[in-house]
């Protein structure tokens, strides 16, 4: 049995470590970029097909709601490079994600 449970806890963290690439800055500049050049595609090809989202006033928007409207346009890209670089160096203060 004990064996069984070394072996269970070692798949475990095996499949955690493989679950989800680290989210570094690249990829971030990356997104914005294909965001910038085509945002219905960039929601075509992100969202699932049963997307679903409640805005504000509790209205259920799907993804043929966001992917109907032709494409938007983002001016400004600092808040969300500000956030990401917030949350990163939260993580380091934790110990969650080794600084560079």
């Amino acid at each position: 049995m004990k064996k069984y449970i070394i072996s269970l806890a070692l798949l475990t963290i095996g499949f955690v470590g493989l679950a989800q690439k680290t989210f570094t800055k690249a990829t971030l500049k990356e997104m914005l970029e294909e965001y910038k050049r085509d945002s219905k595609a960039f929601f075509i090809n992100r969202l699932s097909e049963d997307f679903r989202y409640s805005n504000l006033q509790g209205k259920f928007l799907r993804k043929s709601d966001i992917t109907t409207s032709g494409s938007q346009r983002i001016v400004d890209t600092s808040d969300a490079k500000k956030i990401v670089t917030t949350l990163q160096a939260i993580d380091r203060m934790l110990g969650k994600h080794p600084g560079k």
